[in-house]
């Protein structure tokens, strides 16, 4: 159990075991989910993604669309990552607002196929074997010497003052603790949940929502890791409101809003 403050600090590859992808790597799923056109007759063709978030009209009309994820195919090429094209069009407002939905569809499939999207029910009944990486380093220093009966201290700052800052925009981390703490613990799918909901867990360019495992019903209490983008148990085109007084605005919008590139958050003032 820690005695001092600690921060365990996870950069952009340290997800790479789990099946999540590179910058460059990114950039081609970005271009995928954003492939578009219009055919002979004058529909519009393309990914499911690209038709629905289209047609939505929440924030482009149908041609706008077209026209910006054209460009961003176009050019997303020339620069590292998708932060550095957003980066180049800051004053794009459109354009940029396009990337974030994209990065939010795609971190979302990403964690729907990667090696941590495990139902809890069979983790639950007879565990899984999760693949080896970074993550494990830490699970070992992490959990070194703690007790079942002792795990609820490291979610209090009075007894672990233990703080995770992540630069990866998906919650493998937040999954990999979860499954490693039912299987290796033997907590309840509930334990585990409010155990790592109660970790600092600091995602420095923001997340695609809060985490919550599979197969749980999304608004106030989280998104689903893995949740699938275009099933109706997460319509991120549809009016959606996490409380009586919220407004109506698109889930999407809403996520795409909690989406920062690094040079966003290198230019935010400190407080």
């Amino acid at each position: 159990m820690f005695e001092e403050a600690t921060v365990f600090i996870l950069g952009a590859g340290s997800n790479l075991d789990y099946g999540f992808v590179s910058g460059a790597d990114l950039k081609a799923e970005i271009k995928k989910c954003l492939s578009g056109d219009v055919d002979s007759q004058g529909m519009l063709i393309g990914s499911e993604f690209f038709l629905n978030m289209a047609r939505s009209r929440i924030e482009f009309t149908p041609s706008e669309a077209l026209d910006l994820a054209r460009t961003i195919r176009r050019g997303i090429d020339g620069k590292d990552s998708i932060d550095d094209y957003l980066h180049a069009h800051g004053t794009d407002e459109q354009l940029k607002t396009l990337g974030k939905f994209a990065i939010v569809n795609c971190i979302l499939e990403l964690e729907k196929h990667s090696r941590l999207a495990v139902d809890p029910s069979i983790l639950s009944r007879v565990g899984v074997e999760l693949p080896w990486g970074t993550y494990d380093l830490i699970w070992r220093v992490l959990t070194k010497g703690v007790t079942r009966d002792g795990l609820s201290r490291l979610a209090d700052e009075k007894f672990t003052p233990v703080t995770f800052i992540t630069f990866n925009y998906d919650r493998s981390l937040e999954q990999f603790l979860f499954c490693k703490f039912v299987t290796t613990y033997r907590l309840t799918i509930d334990e585990a949940r409010q155990l790592v909901r109660g970790l600092n867990i600091f995602h420095a360019y923001g997340s695609v929502g809060r985490w919550t495992n599979a197969h749980c019903a999304y608004g106030d209490d989280g998104i689903p890791y893995g949740a699938k983008v275009m099933s109706a148990t997460l319509p991120l085109f549809g009016q959606y409101k996490t409380s009586a007084t919220d407004d109506s605005t698109p889930l999407l919008k809403k996520l795409a809003a909690s989406v920062s590139t690094y040079m966003e958050e290198a230019h935010q003032p400190t407080v």
